[in-house]
């Protein structure tokens, strides 16, 4: 397993390199905003990020005999997901039209019955929710893939959280080694091994964006993981910073707007780089703008504040769910 994660890093890098090159010659590129100088980075690493994912699905495949159908299915909503994403990154999609598109990737889920309607809620037991859980699966994709997109406002964010992600299920999967479905661990597996060689490439300073594409594709892929690990409690508890940031933004604008057709940015860029909130009361409120309240901080200050408070939810999520799951 661990050669295969490695194998899947390395074709990730590899792509990622050469979509880099070719962004760069076609032009295809978008200032960086938030650095002083606003430097022009290649837009989308989504064309990367899906021909790595299914490179890391066919070497699976080849490895395994018989490969669990849950991981087909939701291979296929995780790069429904990606294109979703990519057709946004070049038509710049209505954002109510974004939000209703980012819930088909549960489609096929529900149709070939990819779940467990059975979801365990520590201190409580196993609910029967066979009538609910299909309505919820097209709720979850949609608020992943567009609070993934919400959640990419700096460098290296949107991997990050993948990766912290990654470590906390993969942690609570060993440690609840009887829960998650037939399949989970190559799905585990081919995420792992795209994060891990891509993120270098969206580290600050990204040498590469993300794109509608990657955060759509990130978002999904979070979904489907907490679904075929069966820890859909305990992520929900675990991204409560990630719900809390597009609640505020939601609220605060009254409602789906573009991110891009923002009259007023959550932040500032002074002179000297330096980030800080905008108080206008016409910007959004975002988990970003309330890091910068307090005083002016660096990108990578904030980048790395923001990583903390992730770290923190993650921590405190696992342990919340380990008490119950021992004492109630």
């Amino acid at each position: 397993m661990i050669s295969t994660l490695l194998t899947i890093a390395a074709a990730t890098a590899i792509l990622t390199y050469i979509i880099i090159i070719l962004e760069k010659k076609a032009g295809l590129v978008a200032p960086d905003v938030h650095k002083p100088d606003k430097p022009l980075i290649p837009k989308t690493a989504g064309p990367a990020l899906m021909l790595s994912f299914i490179i890391g699905y066919i070497i699976v495949c080849i490895l395994v005999k018989d490969v669990p159908n849950y991981v087909h299915v939701h291979v296929a909503a995780i790069l429904i997901g990606g294109i979703i994403g990519l057709i946004d990154d070049f038509t710049s999609l209505n954002a109510i039209v974004k939000f209703a598109l980012a819930a088909l990737p549960a489609i096929p889920v529900i149709i070939f019955g990819a779940y467990s309607p059975y979801p365990y809620v520590p201190g409580i037991g196993v609910l029967r929710i066979t009538l609910v859980y299909p309505v919820a699966l097209l709720l979850a994709y949609s608020v992943g893939g567009n609070g993934m997109n919400m959640s990419d406002t700096h460098n290296g964010l949107v991997p990050t959280i993948m990766g912290f992600y990654l470590m906390a299920i993969g942690m609570m999967t060993v440690y609840f080694s009887n829960r998650s479905v037939d399949g989970f661990p190559y799905l585990y597996i081919i995420s792992a091994g795209l994060v891990l060689g891509y993120l270098w490439f969206n580290l600050y300073p990204a040498k590469i964006f993300n794109g509608n594409a990657g955060s759509y594709m990130f978002g999904t892929m979070l979904v489907s993981l907490a679904i075929t690990s069966r820890l859909e409690f305990f992520s929900i508890l675990a991204l409560a910073p990630f719900f809390l940031n597009g609640f505020n933004i939601l609220t605060s604008i009254k409602g789906l707007r573009n991110k891009e057709l923002l009259r007023v940015r959550p932040t500032v860029v002074t002179d000297d780089g330096c980030i800080k909130a905008n108080v206008s009361e016409e910007a959004p409120i975002t988990l970003v703008q309330l890091l910068t309240l307090k005083r002016c901080l660096k990108e990578p200050e904030l980048i790395a504040s923001y990583n903390l408070l992730y770290i923190l939810s993650f921590i405190l999520a696992a342990a919340t769910y380990i008490l119950l799951d021992t004492f109630v």
